[in-house]
């Protein structure tokens, strides 16, 4: 009577492994053939800046206390295998110039973030300069 019982056991122990292996490999094929988003252009409706973007972008507003005032930016973010990106126009009072603007608001989204600063190089889009800053942030 005990054999069956441990037969019964070990029947059931193998039917559930290979229902959780069947459930682990449905969930890796349907990522593989649904596949990650394709780079798209995506005009801002303002008309401020063109950006290519993967999947369904998020795009926020949010005002900034910096040390030349308060400045509203716009972010438009996604997220393409693993790496969150973020775009951020704003537009800087009278005065400021480009670069300390750029600094002062590189600065800040370190702070909150907890991040590392990776690499930055400036960069120009449609004539205008800009900062490509790459990110680690913090796992918190």
């Amino acid at each position: 009577m005990s054999d069956t019982r441990d037969n019964k056991k070990d029947f059931f122990s193998a039917k559930l492994f290979f229902l959780i292996l069947g459930g682990i490999a449905a969930y890796n094929l349907s990522s593989w053939v649904s596949g990650e988003p394709e780079w798209e252009e995506m005009a801002h409706e303002s008309g401020a800046f063109v950006a290519k973007t993967a999947g369904k972008p998020d795009l926020r507003k949010l005002r900034e206390d910096l040390p030349f005032g308060e400045v509203e930016f716009q972010y438009l973010m996604f997220a393409r295998n693993d790496v969150q990106y973020a775009i951020s126009y704003g537009e800087m009072p009278a005065g400021v110039g480009a670069d300390s603007a750029t600094v002062s608001r590189r600065d800040r989204m370190l702070s909150k973030m907890e991040g590392e600063m990776l690499a930055e190089e400036m960069v120009e889009m449609s004539g205008y300069p800009a900062r490509q800053t790459k990110i680690r942030a913090s796992d918190k």
